[in-house]
């Protein structure tokens, strides 16, 4: 009896090994899998992008002159590194085994045609175009993903707010960025700073007085760093009513130019207005452009809430720092 289990399992054994001979046979025999990336658009090449969401909103990218930019948004220009890094990320999928190839499991990952998540052309300066559908997500930061005209699905490493078919979401957000040597002088209320000795420092210092250079290195970042999170075309917009400002400054430039800045209280948007539109951040309106901008509301507070006592302190008084004013978050 013993001797008849060994010789079965014997048996056994020796079947396993010759499926698996067979099998890897047959796969080292059979039709090789394509490699290869599975973008078709000369990645430096491409000049135009249309991005279309489930919902049917659809944004487009036009590249002029190296530099993307959004028609939507009055031509103003996008956030490059993000196009240039999605592109990247779509050019590093290669083709291999996929993770499905029906047209069931199309649907079911939402990359068919007519049944996506996001979905995305690209245009070629040579006249080369390719279609990208995107999906639900198979796992942590991943989505599924199929070029049109191919079954074999894949997958890469996106998140679905990476590719919001938003205006809002993909302006440069360093758009009002000047650099700090271009001010020549800053007129807050109740406060003047004019460069002197390559510095900018209150106009009415006295002798004896020390600016408190840590505070004012941060309110020059914060004047001329702003970040836009979102634009309101005045021209698609001319009927939107705004509050009466509460802030203004201005900044005058080494070239003599000078920039007005005028800040209102958050806009009131209508219900079927965009929800990015309806967030409780401050409108900005610069003189010479023909947008509105809005700004995350701490940035103004950190200008608006600054005064001459804040930047000065009379000599011999140390390291002692009164308590900064702060705008009411609730005011705004």
């Amino acid at each position: 009896m013993k001797k008849g289990l060994i010789i079965c399992s014997v048996l056994v054994v020796v079947q396993l090994v010759l499926i698996i001979l067979v099998y890897q046979r047959g796969r080292e025999e059979g039709p090789a899998l394509p490699t290869g990336p599975l973008l078709t658009v000369d990645l430096e090449g491409i000049e135009l992008l249309e991005l279309e969401d489930r919902d049917g909103r659809s944004l487009v990218f036009n590249k002029e002159q190296g530099l993307w930019r959004l028609p939507a948004s009055a031509d103003l220009p996008a956030d490059g590194l993000r196009i240039q890094q999605l592109l990247e990320r779509i050019g590093s999928v290669q083709r291999g085994w996929p993770e499905a190839t029906t047209v069931e499991a199309a649907v079911r990952f939402r990359v068919a045609a007519d049944h996506f998540e996001r979905k995305l052309t690209l245009h070629g300066e040579d006249g080369t175009r390719q279609v990208w559908y995107f999906g639900v997500s198979p796992g942590i930061r991943r989505m599924y993903v199929r070029v049109d005209g191919d079954p074999e699905i894949y997958s890469l490493q996106l998140l679905g707010y990476e590719l919001e078919a938003l205006a809002d979401a993909w302006i440069e957000p360093s758009l009002l960025h000047l650099e700090a040597e271009q001010v020549k002088r800053v007129e807050l209320p109740g406060l003047t700073l004019e460069r002197r000795n390559e510095t900018l420092q209150p106009i009415d210092l006295d002798q004896g007085e020390e600016v408190r250079k840590d505070r004012l290195d941060s309110l020059i970042h914060h004047l001329t760093r702003l970040s836009v999170i979102g634009v309101v075309d005045l021209e698609s917009r001319a009927g939107l009513a705004l509050d009466d400002s509460f802030f203004s400054y201005r900044l005058v430039l080494q070239d003599g130019s000078a920039q007005d800045y005028v800040w209102y209280r958050p806009v009131t948007a209508e219900p079927e207005e965009e929800a990015l539109l309806a967030e409780t951040s401050p409108v900005l309106r610069i003189s010479g452009s023909e947008q509105l901008f809005r700004v995350a509301a701490w940035q103004v507070e950190d200008i608006a809430g600054i005064s001459r006592n804040d930047l000065v302190q009379p000599q011999g008084e140390g390291n002692a720092l009164p308590a900064m004013e702060v705008l009411d978050p609730s005011g705004l």
